[in-house]
């Protein structure tokens, strides 16, 4: 992963799961938790349709890091994504998020 690439990983997690991490704590495990949050909220709120969905059965970084995604983050996702969905997805995955901080 890049910095960019960390730093707007660092921008959806603080997004979703209230916390305020530095870019350089944004390991894989971090962003794995991350993309799988983000994804279960679009799907929530009912935005699925605006983005890709993930090749296979999990979001990965590399979903999460798509030119599609990217730009739907950018433009819209913090409208679209009602607070409900991001409430779910943060309590979904919250204890999982923190563990995921903590690995090497």
């Amino acid at each position: 992963m890049t910095n960019e690439d960390k730093i707007y990983i660092a921008e959806i997690a603080s997004f979703i799961f209230g916390d305020r991490i530095n870019p350089n704590d944004v390991n894989q495990h971090v962003a794995d938790i991350t993309a799988a949050g983000f994804l279960f909220a679009v799907e929530s709120s009912n935005s699925a349709a605006k983005i890709p969905k993930p090749l296979g059965s999990r979001p990965t970084v590399d979903w999460l890091l798509n030119l599609e995604v990217k730009l739907f983050w950018r433009s819209a996702a913090r409208q679209a994504l009602h607070d409900m969905a991001r409430a779910n997805a943060k309590i979904k995955f919250h204890s999982s998020y923190e563990a995921a901080k903590h690995a090497k």
